[in-house]
């Protein structure tokens, strides 16, 4: 009896560090964002919400997704996954690949394509204007682009 209860505490300490659950450490940027509005800085602004923008962020990867009408896969255009890193008041997105999971991610090398989602290069960096458990707002040289959280 006295061996069962030596091993008891040692197995559950086994199994408690033998799982690797991996976190992350984004705070609120964590999340399903929708582009809402994009003001050009000095030129007047556009309201996205028709164009059904979202930005996903999870660990490490961003996702950018445009869908167009209902959800169907006629409906949704490319997905694109990106990189990231949020230090202090920067968000750099970097390493565009376009999501194909059927065939291959195969390395974006055009900036046009990102340029829907605000972007103006393959690797850019946002100053982090306003980010909470709601409302995101990210500037660059000439966008400053707002979120709305789901």
């Amino acid at each position: 009896m006295r061996q069962l209860f030596r091993f008891i505490p040692l197995a559950l300490l086994a199994l408690l560090t033998a799982c690797d659950t991996h976190t992350s450490d984004n705070g609120v940027l964590d999340g399903f964002w929708q582009m809402h509005t994009v003001d050009t800085l000095g030129a007047g602004s556009a309201d996205m919400r028709s164009e059904k923008m979202f930005w996903a962020v999870q660990a490490d990867l961003l996702e950018m997704v445009q869908l167009k009408g209902n959800i169907t896969n006629a409906n949704r255009h490319k997905d694109m996954v990106f990189r990231f890193q949020l230090t202090g008041d920067e968000l750099r997105v970097s390493n565009p690949v376009w999501k194909a999971r059927s065939i291959s991610d195969d390395i974006i090398t055009d900036v046009e394509d990102v340029r829907p989602y605000g972007l103006s290069d393959l690797n850019q960096t946002f100053r982090v204007e306003q980010l909470n458990s709601s409302d995101m707002t990210l500037l660059t040289d000439r966008l400053r682009l707002h979120f709305r959280k789901y």
